[in-house]
């Protein structure tokens, strides 16, 4: 049977982005925005089951067959990290596997606009990144933290679920906090950054509203937090953040988000004829 490794390994060097796992079709992958198949056989629910189990410790099983699904990180000796979306879908196993880049590209090099660079010498406030999912929220947020990494002497702290790029320290210190094993939440991780000295705050997912409450008081208490949503459109993302709070909420959030919001940014992912793909990027900046 085909293992997790040569299986990644090829993905890899095919240049793909992500790795698709289901019953009843070879493992599939996407290279420039395109599905294709990799050059395996058909996978039968056993062969799922085992590629999908064998990348999980006994924590992620339970939480798998509890939950029926499950998001969380892995590294493969020789074949980098990863970032694991498994699922059940018509009560069998399946999974998507976005592979992520070893190392952290400069904003420049992954098309950041320099409005958005330029925010990041801000003190404190809040910049919210949006976009649907695999539109390259997390490459460019991790590249947004590497460039204060470099060029501040501050303490960054990133909540995410999972980790997916490490961070090393460089003029900053970065702690890295995973929801569920650091941390409980989003919420809470906040909340204890405003006692534990922090300068800079990603938060990988800013959806409930107790994170959304949380992210405006740090950004009060006088953190810079760089927030995502799975959200695209610059005034859809404002919009769906006050949504999610009740009628008698909606003013207050409202108010207390544009006291705090610095920049909204909405990113995706464009097809290029020859050159694969890039990112488009809409900045609506709050005076």
């Amino acid at each position: 049977m085909i293992t997790v490794e040569q299986l990644l390994m090829t993905a890899r060097e095919e240049g793909a982005s992500d790795v698709h796992i289901t019953v009843g079709v070879p493992p599939r992958m996407r290279v420039n925005g395109r599905i294709a198949n990799l050059d395996y056989p058909s996978l039968s629910e056993t062969d799922c089951s085992k590629i999908i189990y064998s990348i999980m410790d006994d924590r992620q099983m339970e939480l798998f067959r509890d939950n029926k699904q499950i998001e969380f990180a892995l590294s493969v000796p020789k074949a980098g990290r990863y970032r694991v979306s498994a699922f059940m879908q018509k009560g069998l196993p399946a999974c998507a596997i976005r592979l992520v880049t070893d190392s952290v590209s400069a904003p420049g090099d992954i098309g950041v606009p320099k409005e958005l660079i330029d925010i990041c010498d801000s003190e404190s406030g809040l910049v919210i990144l949006g976009g649907v999912a695999g539109s390259g929220k997390s490459t460019t947020i991790a590249s947004i933290i590497d460039y204060i990494n470099e060029n501040k002497c501050v303490h960054i702290l990133t909540l995410e679920d999972p980790i997916e790029y490490v961070h090393t320290h460089k003029n900053a210190i970065v702690n890295q906090r995973e929801v569920g094993i650091d941390v409980a939440s989003y919420d809470e991780g906040l909340k204890l950054a405003i006692r534990e000295d922090v300068d800079v705050i990603q938060v990988g997912r800013m959806s409930e509203p107790d994170t959304v409450k949380a992210v405006i008081k740090a950004a009060k208490a006088g953190s810079f937090v760089i927030a995502a949503v799975d959200v695209a459109g610059t005034k859809d993302i404002i919009q769906s953040i006050i949504d999610e709070f009740p009628p008698s909420e909606k003013e207050k959030i409202n108010t207390q988000l544009k006291e705090v919001l610095k920049m909204v940014v909405s990113q995706k992912l464009i097809q290029q004829d020859k050159d694969g793909i890039k990112a488009s990027f809409e900045i609506l900046k709050i005076n």
